[in-house]
């Protein structure tokens, strides 16, 4: 939903000139950025804290009167068995494979908005410079197709619309 927000306001920013609403669209550009890049650290930052303890369970000796920690203690529950020991070590390791793809997938994604976002910030901000020099975002229109018809002596038509005199030129913004 907040990407066609965003369409919709830099539609009418640009449609309307606004320098206001082009700068606003870039701010939240800018924090869009920001959280991506945010993102793309915590999962690196998972990446490493599943690789730590996927190599403290591998380092677990599962013996059959208990399990000896990577630290070097022995350890003992009253319903230890060597088969839910190792059993407990593969979950983990499996676990370990899906997790890390998954944050492996989750960077790239944050790493690709994240450039997204940057390049959305670098536009918005060309064309808030460009409204705030005065120039029209949207260009100039086509100039109106004027005729004279006959019957109407020094008459001019625009547009089906008549007009006495001669017509105004403004400036297009």
């Amino acid at each position: 939903g907040l990407p066609i927000v965003a369409y919709f306001f830099a539609r009418k920013g640009l449609a309307e000139n606004s320098g206001s609403l082009l700068q606003g669209i870039c701010l939240v550009d800018g924090s869009c950025t920001c959280c991506a890049l945010l993102s793309s650290i915590m999962a690196i930052q998972a990446m490493i804290v599943w690789t730590w303890m996927s190599s403290q369970v591998d380092d677990v000796v599962c013996g059959p009167a208990g399990w000896t920690s990577s630290d070097g203690k022995f350890h003992k529950n009253g319903d230890y068995t060597q088969e839910k020991c190792e059993s407990a070590k593969k979950a983990v390791a499996d676990l370990h494979s899906a997790a890390m793809a998954m944050y492996v997938i989750l960077m790239i994604i944050d790493l690709l908005l994240a450039c997204t976002c940057a390049y959305g910030t670098f536009q918005a901000n060309n064309a808030h410079r460009t409204v705030k020099q005065g120039k029209c975002f949207v260009g100039a229109p086509p100039a109106p197709v004027m005729i004279t018809t006959t019957g109407q002596p020094n008459a001019t038509v625009v547009i089906g619309q008549p007009v006495v005199g001669t017509p105004i030129h403004t400036n297009p913004c």
